[in-house]
């Protein structure tokens, strides 16, 4: 059994609760999803720091992250199936009536993984006296909705191993993130799941960084985490205006698949690839209700989106 080493990104939102965003990348393919990330960037012309806050009409911007999207959605699929992956480059190609978006086909698979934890009271249930600060609030949260992720998404026959884990810039949190409370307290993982000895541990990089900046990779690695969790948040309810809505259709699509059901999702080419969740404390006990979607967006998703 070959070893797949996975790169960890972490980023959160604090609308409507505390969420968690966790992209799972494969080492090998960092660098590609990378370039792809820059490729439509230079398709648009808009190389800014990208989230879904202040997205109005559809310009530049929201071209730009539909493509991200578009490729990402690509990314978390996990087995080929009839009918091969495609994705919005940002680039419109032809003339006249001739003119339209360039799509492009995906080549193998990726097999990138995201998970989604929400705690809907930012962490407001939890037990202040078992933690000191907001960190450790947030350190204990992450490992809980890390570990019902990796337990969910990694299959028996693969092997893993994490290699690092970035986080958004330590300022969100008021000091730097203990890493050995998260890795040192998971218990119950399978023998499959492993952390490398010499795990790199980035909580400095921003997700604001500019193009010439030493972690530039990481920088757009985490911008996309964020992206993808906007997106997520927005088909989930939290959606801010039609445009924003409309960005999110590849993870509104994905959304869709997860709750059709397990038996929907097992037959999917992105079964394993993404998980959907949320927890808080009950009685002094994790309970863990099912995601609810509170608004009906399908009728958004007609005519032209570019």
């Amino acid at each position: 059994m070959s070893v797949i080493q996975y790169d960890i990104y972490h980023d959160e939102s604090k609308e409507a609760g505390y969420w968690h965003g966790i992209l799972l990348i494969p080492r090998e393919s960092k660098l590609f999803i990378k370039e792809q990330l820059d490729h439509f960037r230079k398709n648009v012309g808009l190389y800014e720091f990208l989230t879904f806050k202040g997205m109005g009409a559809k310009g530049r911007k929201y071209i730009l992250i539909r493509a991200w999207l578009s490729f990402i959605q690509c990314c978390l699929a996990q087995r080929q199936k009839k009918g091969s992956l495609y994705y919005f480059t940002g680039r419109k190609i032809g003339k006249g009536k001739e003119r339209r978006v360039e799509i492009l086909k995906l080549n193998g698979l990726i097999k990138a993984k995201f998970i989604l934890f929400r705690i809907p009271d930012d962490h407001e249930s939890f037990n202040k006296e078992f933690h000191n600060d907001y960190a450790s609030l947030v350190e204990t949260s992450f490992r809980i909705g890390l570990k019902g992720g990796l337990k969910s998404l990694i299959e028996p026959t693969s092997e893993i191993n994490i290699a690092s884990f970035h986080f958004d810039n330590h300022e969100h949190y008021g000091r730097s993130l203990d890493i050995n409370k998260i890795i040192n307290r998971l218990s119950d993982l399978p023998p499959n799941i492993k952390f490398a000895d010499d795990i790199v541990v980035d909580d400095r990089t921003s997700n604001h960084c500019k193009t010439n900046c030493q972690d530039y990779i990481d920088c757009q690695l985490l911008q996309a985490t964020d992206l993808v969790i906007g997106a997520f948040r927005t088909v989930l309810g939290e959606a801010k205006n039609k445009t924003q809505i409309e960005a999110s259709k590849p993870m509104e699509d994905l959304s869709q698949k997860w709750f059709a059901g397990k038996s929907r999702m097992n037959n999917s080419r992105w079964r394993n690839g993404f998980c959907l969740s949320q927890g808080f404390i009950e009685n002094g006990q994790w309970s863990f209700p099912v995601f609810e979607k509170r608004v009906k967006i399908a009728n958004y998703y007609q005519g032209n989106l570019f």
